[in-house]
């Protein structure tokens, strides 16, 4: 982690987890260098593609050439759910969350 503070660091403003992130940097004394910030990931992404900085951002799918590197030793995790209607749900997400 210590090797961010020598690298350009694009940040993610509308980050669920940038509290996390924020607090190990602090007790890891991780001054990153932010040259950007964004609400957009896409836009951050292809900042990083544009070998414009680094960010932390969640593994997904992208069109951009960008590497994703686990950062394990910093103990973030997310859980994740389906987002669905408060009323009856339609027969296919009824299959599909139903418990096994």
């Amino acid at each position: 982690m210590n090797v961010l503070s020598d690298e350009l660091f694009i940040e993610r403003v509308n980050c669920s987890f940038w509290q996390d992130v924020n607090r190990v940097f602090t007790e890891q004394q991780i001054s990153p260098h932010t040259v950007m910030q964004s609400d957009s990931d896409e836009f951050v992404l292809s900042l990083v593609a544009a070998n414009l900085g680094v960010s932390v951002i969640t593994n997904r799918r992208t069109p951009y050439p960008v590497a994703f590197i686990p950062l394990k030793e910093i103990g973030i995790h997310r859980s994740i759910g389906v987002a669905i209607t408060d009323t009856a749900p339609s027969d296919h997400v009824a299959t599909f969350i139903r418990p096994c």
